[in-house]
């Protein structure tokens, strides 16, 4: 939108008092921008006065995404000075800079200069002299930067009938070309011509070029040669690294370029030739060009020729890897000793054999076929044994089967088959500290720029599909939330190695949940249905106890990351009383203070699944299963810490009371039989032995 007045003198304004204002439409997708423009009359010309502001705008089809701009202009218009500061992306790659200058007008060419810094990735830089620019018939540039710790000075021209451009840079920080890389480089470059014709050359040397969190021995030497004549760009780049090893490459690209118009694009269609041979370790070209949360290394020997095109290329020669290592953070996958035999035949790779193990006894071997031509089909057959698969926060696992790996006709990667368990353990576990209530938070005039700005993926390998069914008759673990279960399984893993999904059920074969420091026994007939989020896994679990006086039974619904627990009891009783009854072993009438206050907190969370624990908070901080404030028969305060030493094995220390400090042995030898022994007191070192037995269990019925 633009309100006011505006007149022209020979094409230019020389008057006016313009309200500008761009919202979401046309030409911006998010954001907004506003402008107010004033130019007057003055003895020696137009006067002007520009306010501009910007705030999360994302012009269409940039880019670009502008988190902030401010930009003030005042003086006259045949040298206008400015101020300006910005931050914003481009193209994933965040920027910001200050400073200032002056834009001139004559004739039909408009010239701005500009002094300042900023930072572009993790490289700082700064103009060394003004930054010169002009737009008009024929467009002009000329800088000269401090440049990520080094210097870059570039000249470039162009117009109608040709082009030109040359440039140095030296001792520049990687950095400024992805922020996970580290090292320097050096180059210097021309480009030049007329018409239909273009000529060019590059001559670049990487010094310690490495992944930002590599060591410096994986670091890499090198020197990149490229020259462009006409319609061919041959390219001749060696290097090693610091721990030795070399890699050569050597090859000719064929070329779509002109000068004018300006184009330079490989042509994928046509014939390419070339060479390659290394002999080295492999991790340090991995963690520079692809790095992330996954890393491959190992010493890799390979030699052969390259042709064909690259729409469809033809690879003769030989690969082997030997004393490798893959990991992967997402899924926790971790191989040792990868080896691999690799043959290279026209449009075939052909994967002798494979072998590795994981971190522990696991191991996998394997063969197949790589198709190189477009729209070819592959396959790797993948066989593994007591296999470390997944090992994260969320769940640990070995297993044993088979899997293959297919890439489609569309190029895209995908692992399948089926896998029996071995051994798993999945953690349900509440992050938040006893007592802290969690809180659903909805983001208001959130800056949608923040969404749409591209961001840079944690890896820049390619992610693999997944379609994996687990199966497993027993050895699953649940644990944590007070849960400690077996149960057998049956699931599917989907999405892909960046973000893998889990779908499926745990079915409980026994188990316990300790709620308030007492111990449930977990029905058969529970369930976990499974996710690879915390706040995604459904519970529905039944646990029991049964005391002299009365059976419980509580209910475990809602999510691991939030459970929703109800409880019940035969004869039927209201929740705390049930609960005082379990804690306590007496009527919530008969409570003490200090009782009475972990009664509450106990039914609190029943009814929200949190509240302030004052008494769970301290019993996590010292480790225990069950700590209880209370008092004798006499009415004196008692403190009592227990913990399981075992899986039937409960060990209870008493201080405080009439009669002094005292302990306690509970050993369960059924379901409705336990021991215990007593010794202590005040009365001298007395040891009391009883047993119960528990007859004409009545089975409480799950609710349909």
């Amino acid at each position: 939108t633009i309100r006011g007045s505006l007149s022209l003198l020979d094409a230019a304004p020389s008057l006016a008092d313009l309200t500008v204002g761009v919202a979401p439409g046309a030409f911006v997708s998010e954001g907004a921008a506003s402008a107010r423009v004033k130019l007057t009359d003055a003895a020696a010309g137009s006067v002007a006065s520009i306010r501009l502001s910007a705030d999360n705008l994302v012009p269409r089809g940039s880019g670009v995404a502008i988190q902030t701009a401010r930009l003030t202009a005042d003086g006259p218009m045949s040298r206008l000075p400015f101020k300006v500061i910005a931050q914003a992306s481009a193209n994933g790659a965040p920027i910001r800079f200050s400073g200032s200058g002056t834009a001139a007008r004559g004739g039909q060419t408009t010239t701005i200069s500009f002094d300042g810094g900023g930072r572009v990735r993790n490289a700082d830089f700064k103009t060394l002299t003004p930054a010169l620019f002009a737009v008009g018939p024929e467009t002009t540039s000329q800088l000269s930067l401090s440049l990520g710790g080094g210097r870059a000075d570039i000249a470039t021209r162009q117009d109608a009938q040709g082009v030109s451009a040359k440039g140095t840079l030296s001792g520049v920080d990687l950095a400024a070309l992805g922020e996970d890389l580290a090292g320097k480089f050096d180059a210097d470059f021309s480009l030049g011509g007329k018409g239909a014709n273009l000529d060019g050359a590059l001559n670049a040397r990487l010094t310690d070029a490495r992944s930002r969190d590599a060591a410096s021995s994986l670091a890499l030497e090198g020197t990149i040669k490229a020259a462009l004549s006409g319609q061919h760009l041959t390219v001749d780049a060696s290097g090693g690294a610091k721990n030795g090893g070399r890699a050569t490459v050597d090859v000719t690209l064929p070329m779509d370029a002109s000068a004018a118009p300006f184009r330079m694009a490989v042509n994928p269609a046509r014939t390419i030739q070339g060479r390659f041979d290394a002999d080295g370790e492999l991790q340090p070209i991995w963690d520079l060009f692809f790095g992330g949360d996954r890393s491959l290394g190992g010493k890799l020997v390979a030699q052969g020729t390259l042709g064909g095109s690259l729409n469809s290329p033809v690879m003769v020669g030989h690969a082997a890897m030997s004393n490798g290592k893959l990991e992967d953070a997402a899924t926790g996958l971790k191989l040792r000793n990868l080896a691999a035999h690799i043959d290279l035949t026209n449009n075939l790779v052909s994967v002798r054999s494979f072998s590795a193990s994981d971190a522990k006894a696991g191991a996998v071997t394997g063969d197949g076929r790589l198709s190189l031509v477009k729209g070819g089909e592959s396959n790797l057959t993948l066989n593994v044994k007591g296999f470390q698969l997944i090992d994260n926060d969320t769940a640990k696992a070995t297993a044993t089967g088979a899997v293959t790996v297919t890439r489609a006709g569309d190029g895209h990667v995908k692992l399948s088959g089926q896998l029996n368990i071995d051994h798993a353990e999945i953690s349900a576990i509440n992050r938040s500290p006893p007592g802290v209530v969690g809180l659903d938070v909805i983001e208001r005039n959130r800056p949608g720029v923040q969404d749409r700005a591209p961001a840079a993926p944690a890896s820049r390998a390619p992610a693999v599909a997944l379609d994996i069914k687990l199966r497993a008759d027993r050895g699953i673990y649940l644990k944590g939330l007070g849960l400690s279960a077996e149960m057998s399984l049956s699931a599917d893993v989907t999405g892909d190695t960046a973000a893998p999904q889990l779908r499926g059920s745990a079915h409980v074969l026994r188990g316990a949940y300790d709620f308030a420091g007492k111990r449930f026994d977990i029905d058969d007939t529970s369930v976990v249905h499974l996710d690879a989020a915390l706040d995604r896994m459904r519970l529905d679990l039944s646990a029991t106890r049964d005391d002299p006086t009365l059976t419980a039974v509580i209910r475990i619904k809602g999510t691991a990351a939030k459970p929703e627990i109800t409880l019940t009891s035969t004869p039927a009783l209201p929740s705390d009383e049930v609960l005082s009854q379990v804690l306590f072993g007496k009527s919530a009438a008969q409570l003490s203070g200090a009782e009475a206050a972990q009664l509450a907190a106990a039914v609190t969370t029943l009814a929200t699944g949190g509240g302030f624990d004052l008494i769970g908070g301290l019993r996590n901080f010292v480790k225990l299963d069950r700590l209880a404030l209370g008092s004798d028969t006499l009415g004196a305060p008692t403190v009592s810490g227990g913990k399981y030493i075992s899986e039937h094995v409960y060990l209870e220390l008493t201080g405080g009371g009439k009669d002094g400090p005292s302990a306690q042995v509970e050993v369960t030898a059924g379901r409705g039989l336990s021991v215990i022994s007593q010794v202590g007191g005040l009365e001298g070192a007395k040891l009391a032995v009883r047993w119960r037995l528990n007859y004409g269990k009545v089975k409480v019925p799950r609710p349909k």
